[in-house]
């Protein structure tokens, strides 16, 4: 299944990750961040199961307008939905999961 997943914070790499071995997953990502994981990977590190695993992920910065997904997922802070510029016509199905913490707040 091709899959969108619009941010790139905790929630939205955690669902990468778990999604990208038997999905076609696209992660939305800006900045430093998107060159972090173009350059190494998603690199996440399972301090329960002590092990890194590292998956090679297709990032974007924005979305163009042609490009189509068979289920979006929308990972972005509760305070960015408003402003969330978000065209239907990019996928058949989109989740939204806000996450509900306080822009001064750390994970």
């Amino acid at each position: 299944m091709r899959i969108l997943i619009y941010g790139a914070g905790v929630i939205g790499c955690e669902l990468a990750h778990m999604l990208c071995k038997k999905n076609d997953i696209t992660l939305l990502a800006r900045g430093k961040w998107k060159e972090t994981i173009d350059s190494n990977g998603l690199v996440i590190r399972h301090y329960v199961q002590r092990k890194t695993t590292v998956d090679c992920l297709k990032t974007i910065n924005a979305l163009e307008l042609d490009d189509k997904y068979e289920l979006i997922f929308v990972v972005i802070l509760k305070n960015c939905v408003k402003r969330l510029a978000f065209p239907r016509r990019h996928g058949t199905a989109c989740v939204l999961i806000p996450e509900w913490r306080e822009d001064n707040e750390h994970s």
